[in-house]
């Protein structure tokens, strides 16, 4: 099975902690890229990107949340963003 090429994730709370269930959070995704990895469905090549954050979050400035999010090996989502492979 190959591995997917590109997942892309809601991080509502953006860098807020949070365990509602309803969205996530960075560290929630983290967790999540952790277990796609390890199952095998996802691979160190597959492009991860955060989308869907709001105000309610903690560092949601687009310019900010950006740079947390590349520290982490996420690419932030933005209006028109495509991506080719």
């Amino acid at each position: 099975q190959k591995p997917l090429d590109v997942v892309s994730f809601d991080c509502t709370e953006a860098c807020n902690h949070s365990t509602y269930i309803g969205h996530l959070c960075l560290e929630r995704c983290i967790a999540l890229r952790k277990k796609l990895i390890d199952e095998g469905i996802a691979c160190r090549n597959t492009t991860f990107v955060l989308n869907h954050f709001s105000h309610n979050g903690a560092n949601v400035i687009y310019d900010e949340f950006v740079k947390i999010a590349a520290e982490h090996d996420f690419l932030v989502s933005y209006d028109g963003m495509e991506l080719e492979f």
